[in-house]
């Protein structure tokens, strides 16, 4: 049966699915280029016309699941009773969505676009019922119609249908599909513009890699334009001047560096320590040495009622040394010999994804970082306390840098230092977090150190010796508080 392409393309999905069945991994690891090729085919079929029966019992599913709830209200109504009860859709969606492990709302979505392909696109679901449209091409055309009202979908597909659309791309479909909505009803796709500017968003989530993150935009194409010029001009400006710099890694920059330029933002890092554990803990009533001034007053130890852990009465959280642990977290970061006072791992950010250990190590030389502390189980990993205040191991250290600068760095710059960024002359870890070797940057000069072709040295004294791309070389003091400016 699998010996061509042509030999599975117009069989029965089912005949397709019996034969499948009865192929073991040596049969399928024996085959030939053009069995193999069948068999890829087949199988696509079969997974198609599956996927057409799921979402014809999913219809069904919210079709009993209405009759059921309109079965209570009627009884309600019977015995002069009020019942507050879910619609259909979303009894149906809260009831399939732990079958098939994903969210209520997402489930909720698959019904109506199931239930909109069923009942309302009868020529494509047919083409998928009978294994020749993939669920994907299919829901391509469900979504290209959503702009549409249920009378105005036969329009539509007969509209749609005109052309053999089992041939067609998954692209070239929902550009057909979205010309014909248009033909069938402008006013509506009109309508439906509006109503997605109107929700426009961003959203974030965890990248496809560890220690990436995807961002997602819906926004009106003409703001897309106009951001997209902004960001591609910046990257290509970034790409002349960075030698090995991709154009694609460019544009992240750019979009950052844009965003940064127009923001102030403030980094707070939760330390956890297991409770009564790790070489930089010690079992005392004395203060937090955090070598530095923090945002609010020191408590005098970290404790608490520990009563109810383990069942242990005289086992009490220990106080932690903050800037010690700080220095070994950063330490074993760096050196996998070291025993860390904690998991020198992943860190997951919500919403975000996920921290590689040398990115934590980056965050944790930020001089304006804030730090907070908390307290785990040491068995279960849960939070038992935490510290409501927030430290800033390096306080001191950047309101001496930026009294030191009085305004941004960069020639000829007059930003006040106070709107300023702490940036390490020598990359960190490399650079130390001292006074030596920071400097205060405005966002936009910032970019220009780190992708303009700029380079900066930072001499004991705080003068500082910018080379441009070009060459020639300009000096900016610090502020000199008997009158003259930085730059």
């Amino acid at each position: 049966m699998f010996e061509s392409v042509e030999a599975v393309e117009h069989e029965d999905p089912f005949v397709l699915a019996s034969a499948l069945g009865r192929l073991t991994l040596e049969d399928i690891d024996a085959m030939t280029l053009a069995e193999s090729e069948a068999v890829t085919l087949a199988s696509q079929r079969v997974i198609n016309a599956v996927s057409a029966r799921q979402v014809a019992a999913m219809d069904t599913h919210a079709a009993r699941a209405e009759e059921r709830i309109e079965r209570r209200r009627q009884e309600a109504r019977e015995d002069g009773r009020r019942v507050p009860l879910a619609a259909g859709g979303q009894d149906s969606a809260a009831a399939l969505a732990p079958l098939l492990k994903v969210a209520p709302r997402t489930m909720s979505a698959r019904l109506n676009d199931a239930r909109r392909l069923v009942n309302g696109l009868p020529m494509t679901f047919e083409l998928q019922w009978s294994g020749v449209l993939e669920p994907y091409r299919s829901a391509a055309v469900v979504r290209e119609s959503a702009v549409l009202r249920l009378h105005q979908l036969e329009e539509f597909e007969a509209r749609l249908h005109r052309r053999d659309i089992s041939q067609m791309p998954g692209s070239r479909l929902r550009s057909a599909a979205r010309r014909e909505a248009e033909n069938t009803d402008r006013a509506a796709v009109r309508q439906a513009a509006q109503r997605a500017a109107e929700e426009r968003s961003v959203r974030v989530g965890p990248g496809e890699v560890t220690g990436m993150s995807t961002w997602t935009l819906n926004l009106p194409t003409a703001q897309s334009t106009t951001l997209w010029a902004a960001v591609d001009g910046l990257a290509n400006e970034y790409v002349r001047n960075t030698a090995g710099l991709k154009v694609g890694q460019a544009r992240v920059d750019a979009l950052f560096d844009l965003v940064m330029a127009n923001a102030e933002v403030r980094t707070t890092i939760e330390l956890v320590a297991p409770i009564g554990s790790g070489p930089a803990t010690r079992i005392d009533e004395s203060p937090l040495d955090l070598r530095d001034e923090p945002e609010h007053e020191l408590p005098a130890a970290f404790g608490g009622d520990d009563e109810g852990f383990g069942g242990d009465h005289h086992a009490q959280p220990s106080a932690v040394d903050l800037w010690a642990a700080v220095q070994a977290s950063t330490g074993a970061l760096m050196d996998s010999d070291t025993e860390a006072w904690f998991v020198s791992g992943l860190t997951e950010v919500p919403t975000h994804g996920s921290l590689l250990p040398e990115t934590v190590v980056s965050l944790l030389s930020d001089p304006d970082v804030t730090l907070r502390v908390a307290w785990s189980d040491p068995v279960t990993g849960a939070i038992r306390s935490q510290d409501p205040r927030a430290y800033r191991p390096n306080a001191a250290v950047t309101r001496q840098i930026r009294s030191r600068d009085g305004t941004c760095r960069f020639p000829g710059c007059s930003q006040p230092a106070r709107r300023t960024q702490i940036d390490h002359v020598v990359p960190a870890p490399v650079g130390p977090t001292e006074p030596p070797n920071l400097m205060c940057l405005c966002a936009s000069h910032h970019r220009f150190k780190h992708h303009g072709g700029w380079r900066a040295e930072l001499s004991p004294e705080g003068i500082c010796t910018w080379t441009a791309p070009d060459g020639r070389t300009h000096t900016t003091w610090p502020m000199d508080r008997h009158g003259r400016s930085a730059a």
